[in-house]
C-alpha cells in the first residue's frame, strides 16, 4: 500500500485555484496552528466567536478554512475576504456574515439540510449557537442550529462521491465539525 498515494486520496492536494474540498482527517498534533496556509501570516490563538469581530473558520480535523468559492461553502485555504466571517448577533442567535458576498452562513431548512451563504439577512435559518469541544490539545466549537425547535449540527457529508456541508440532527452534537475560530 503507497501511503502517499492514500494520503492524496484523502485530502487532494489545492489546484492552483486553491478550492478543493477537504476530505481527510489531520490529526490535531500535526496542524501548524500559529500560520496561516497561504501567507504564513501569524494568526491569532483560537477564540469563541463574538459579535463585533470578524474571524477564519478552520476545522480542527483537516486544517482547512470555510470560505465561498463560486458561491458555494467549501473548506480551502484561507485566500482574503471569502473565508472572512463577520459575527453579529440577533435575539442571543450568533450569525456569520461573509465579507467576501455581503451574505450569510445559513441552512436550505429541514431535518438535514444543505448549509449555505445566499441570503443577505440574519434570520431563523441563519441562527447559530456554539458547544466547546475538548480535544488533547485544543478547545474548538461544534456549530449548532435550529429548525423546528430542534438544534442541528453542522457535519459532512458524502453522497455518490460529493461532498457537502449539512445541518444534522441525527446523532450528537459531537458528530459535527469541531471548528476554531480565529479573529481577524
Amino acid at each position: 500500500m503507497d501511503l502517499a498515494k492514500d494520503m492524496a486520496l484523502e485530502c487532494p492536494s489545492p489546484e492552483p485555484d486553491d478550492s478543493t474540498v477537504c476530505t481527510g482527517i489531520t490529526p490535531p498534533e500535526t496542524i501548524t496552528d500559529s500560520f496561516d496556509a497561504v501567507g504564513n501570516a501569524e494568526l491569532r490563538i483560537p477564540t469563541a466567536p463574538a459579535p463585533g469581530n470578524t474571524f477564519f473558520i478552520r476545522s480542527v480535523a483537516c486544517g482547512r478554512f470555510l470560505k465561498l468559492f463560486d458561491g458555494r461553502l467549501v473548506l480551502g485555504h484561507e485566500d482574503g475576504c471569502s473565508s472572512h466571517w463577520n459575527c453579529v448577533e440577533k435575539d442571543y442567535w450568533l450569525g456569520f456574515k461573509n465579507m467576501a458576498s455581503g451574505n450569510y452562513l445559513g441552512h436550505s431548512g429541514g431535518q438535514k439540510a444543505d448549509l449555505r451563504c445566499s441570503v443577505p439577512h440574519h434570520r431563523q435559518h441563519e441562527y447559530f449557537t456554539i458547544r466547546p469541544v475538548e480535544g488533547e490539545d485544543y478547545i474548538a466549537y461544534v456549530l449548532l442550529t435550529t429548525f423546528r425547535e430542534r438544534l442541528s449540527f453542522v457535519r459532512m457529508e458524502v453522497a455518490n462521491e460529493v461532498e457537502s456541508l449539512v445541518t444534522s440532527n441525527n446523532g450528537s452534537a459531537s458528530d459535527g465539525i469541531a471548528w476554531e475560530f480565529l479573529k481577524v
